[in-house]
C-alpha cells in the first residue's frame, strides 16, 4: 500500500476506532489490534512492542499507541495521522456533548445513561486484558510473573513504573 494511502487508511481506522469506544485507551487496544493485526500490517508480537512501549510512555495509552503504529508504519505523516484520528471523536464528542449538557434542564436522564454505561466499560476493560493476556502470558512462568506483578501492585503498592522496570530487567537476565 502507497504511504499516502496507508497514512488515510491509519485515520480512518483510529477515527472509527476512536469514535466507537467507549472506556478509554485500553478498551481501545483490542479494536487496534485487530484492525492492524489482522489486517497484515503488524504482527502480533510487533503490537505487543508497541503496545509495551506505550505504557512505559507518560500519557494516554491508546494515543501512544495510535503515535507509535503510525509511525512504525507510515513515519511522521502517519504518527499524525493515527494520532488525530484517535483524538478526534472524542474531541468533537466533548464539545457537543457540553453544548447539549449545558442546555439540559433534566441531567438526571445524562447521569443514569452513563451509570448504566459503567459496565460497559468494565467489560470493554476486561476484554482487553484477557485479549493481551492470553497473547502475552503463554506459560506457567509468564502465569506465575503476571500474579507476582499483580501482587506488587495491589498489595505492595509498588508504582507501576517500578513493576515495568522489574520485569524488563527480568526478561533481560532471562535472556542470557
Amino acid at each position: 500500500m502507497p504511504r499516502r494511502h496507508l497514512t488515510l487508511f491509519l485515520f480512518g481506522k483510529f477515527f472509527l476506532i476512536g469514535a466507537f469506544t467507549w472506556g478509554g485507551g485500553y478498551a481501545m487496544l483490542p479494536l487496534i489490534k485487530r484492525e492492524l493485526v489482522q489486517s497484515g500490517l503488524l504482527s502480533d508480537d510487533e503490537f505487543l512492542e508497541i503496545l509495551a512501549l506505550a505504557q512505559g510512555l507518560p500519557g494516554a495509552v491508546a494515543i501512544n499507541t495510535a503515535s507509535l503504529v503510525g509511525r512504525k508504519l507510515a513515519g511522521l505523516p502517519g504518527q499524525l495521522a493515527a494520532l488525530f484520528g484517535s483524538v478526534l471523536p472524542s474531541f468533537f464528542s466533548i464539545v457537543i456533548l457540553a453544548f447539549f449538557l449545558f442546555r439540559a434542564t433534566d441531567t438526571t436522564v445524562v447521569a443514569h445513561f452513563f451509570h448504566g454505561a459503567i459496565p460497559v466499560v468494565a467489560a470493554l476493560i476486561l476484554f482487553a486484558v484477557w485479549d493481551i493476556g492470553k497473547a502475552v502470558v503463554k506459560n506457567a512462568e509468564d502465569i506465575i510473573l503476571a500474579l507476582l506483578f499483580v501482587v506488587l501492585l495491589r498489595f505492595f503498592h509498588l508504582h507501576p513504573l517500578w513493576i515495568v522496570l522489574l520485569g524488563g530487567v527480568y526478561g533481560v537476565m532471562r535472556k542470557k
